[in-house]
């Protein structure tokens, strides 16, 4: 019962930071620039855009690799028959 719970609290949290991605990333960023010294916002902030980047780069990678695999597996099986 107790594993229930926690996926659906898990989905609800997920859906809400989705939801607000915008608004989250917003507000963490005026967190760190009142706490932080600016030397450690901009490293902050280069290795997030560098993270950023990477991921949304590796994530469109698998996506092509997926479709093309998914082309030739097509083409391959109507081929055999």
């Amino acid at each position: 019962m107790k594993s229930i719970y926690n996926t659906f609290i898990s989905v609800v949290i997920a859906i809400f930071i989705l939801a607000k991605k915008e608004t989250l990333g917003r507000q963490v960023r005026n967190v760190l620039k009142a706490y932080l010294p600016p030397t450690w916002n901009e490293h902050i902030f280069h290795v997030t855009n560098l993270f950023s980047e990477t991921f949304s780069s590796f994530l469109s990678g698998q996506v092509l690799d997926a479709s093309i695999m998914g082309v030739l597996f097509l083409v391959s099986m109507l081929v055999l028959g």
